[in-house]
Parts: structure tokens; sequence; C-alpha cells
């Protein structure tokens, strides 16, 4: 984490244990339909090695919508993982990212959300928020 950034977790934000959703970015350089928004172990960028741990550890969406769910206000980590069944196109309607699904089956440990760009392979760009997993509860950082 960054020097100064407030590193005790909240409370859970909702009492059923979600996390609000995360914004996605809008002012990212070269920003693609292609680009991903995902959930990563706190201690590894590259990529490459994070698809080589287990799917409970990572997830992601492309930031343009599966073509089932165009109009949707969210996208969902997870479900839009095949850039086939993706529109293909940015999403107009999504605004935000909503890993809740993803995080009820991760396991516990510190992770980051982050926006990764597509140029040939996909290349860490920003992290968006600090979360950690604790006996299945998630936390999210303050900013």
């Amino acid at each position: 984490m960054e020097e100064g950034v407030n590193t005790e977790p909240t409370e859970p934000a909702h009492t059923n244990q979600q996390l609000p959703p995360i914004v996605i970015p809008t002012d990212v350089p070269n920003r693609r339909p292609g680009d991903i928004v995902a959930i990563t172990p706190a201690n590894e960028k590259d990529w490459k090695l994070i698809k080589e741990r287990p799917r409970t550890q990572w997830g992601y969406t492309y930031l343009a919508p599966l073509t089932t769910k165009q109009d949707a206000d969210a996208l969902i980590i997870d479900e839009a993982t095949t850039w086939d069944r993706t529109t293909k196109q940015w999403a107009t309607s999504a605004k935000v990212v909503d890993l809740n699904a993803k995080i009820a089956k991760m396991d516990d440990g510190q992770y980051e959300i982050r926006y990764y760009q597509c140029s040939g392979t996909w290349q860490w760009r920003r992290t968006l928020k600090a979360i950690s997993i604790i006996k299945g509860v998630p936390h999210m950082f303050q900013d």
C-alpha cells in the first residue's frame, strides 16, 4: 500500500456482507472495450502469473458487456470472461463493476481491484481499491 493510505479495514459495507460497486475509470489513456477490471492477489500484478493461480484467487470482466446484458447497470466480475460473448463495444449503461458474486467464492486473503489494459497482453494500469477477505467476510480499505 502507498504511504499515507489508511490500511484499517472498514466494516462490511452492507449487513449482508457485500461491498459497494467499483466505479469504472474513464480517465485511462487509450481505453478499449477489451480492457478489464480484475480482482487479483495484492502481491502480484503480472497477469500471466495471476492466471496460474486457482480461480478462487482472481476474476475479471471485460469493459464490453455480455451480449445478453448490454443494458445492465453494472458489469459483473467473472460473467464476461470470454471476449466472444461480449458486445465488443463500450458498456453504455454500466458505470460500475460489481464484485460481490465473485468475492463470495474467493479464498481469504489480501486483494486489489485493478484496471488492466489490453495491448497485445494485459498490462496493469491502475489499482482501484484494496480489500481483505477475512473468514469469508470482505472488508474494503478506505481511500
